[in-house]
């Protein structure tokens, strides 16, 4: 009897060490959730850059352009 107990005892923490806590599981959404945002900002400022640069080189043409021009 004392072996069907251990092993049931053995069965059950290996379940609930296959299935994790519930606080291991909101920590990783959480971290996926930030890692996501961080992401996104930073897609947002390259654009801001690649935007930046476009208009530069735009403006620098028309100088350019208009340097020959006169």
């Amino acid at each position: 009897m004392k072996k069907v107990f251990a092993l049931f005892i053995a069965a059950g923490m290996v379940t609930f060490m296959a299935c994790g806590s519930a606080q291991d599981k909101e920590k990783e959404a959480k971290r996926i959730a930030d890692s996501t945002r961080i992401a996104d900002s930073l897609t947002k400022a390259a654009e801001a850059v690649v935007d930046t640069l476009a208009a530069t080189v735009d403006s620098a043409k028309k100088t350019a352009e208009n340097m020959v021009k006169n």
